[in-house]
């Protein structure tokens, strides 16, 4: 992952909320759309020839995230975007 830069926002906090999709072909709500809110804070992922990746880490509990965050802090690494998961209540599943 050396080869990878992390891209950092334009400017102040965004609260985003979007839906997850469903993939016929996995099975699963595993497709996430980017907002246009979030692509004017990264305006290089309008970058047709460039290719990008995403880090996804999920700590076991705040301990061993707040460690992580102070380590990531200490070496200079970009601030994180915190991903929540969330399931819609409805009549039929709850």
């Amino acid at each position: 992952m050396d080869d990878l830069k992390s891209l950092k926002p334009a400017d102040d906090v965004i609260n985003l909320i979007g839906p997850i999709l469903y993939s016929p072909g996995s099975r699963a709500w595993n497709t996430i759309r980017i907002k246009k809110d979030l692509m004017f804070k990264f305006p290089q992922l309008k970058e047709k020839r460039a290719k990008f990746f995403y880090k996804m880490i999920l700590h076991k509990d705040y301990k061993e995230l707040e460690k992580a965050l102070r380590k990531m802090k200490r070496i200079g690494e970009s601030v994180p975007i915190l991903f929540f998961l969330y399931r819609k209540k409805d009549e039929e599943n709850y």
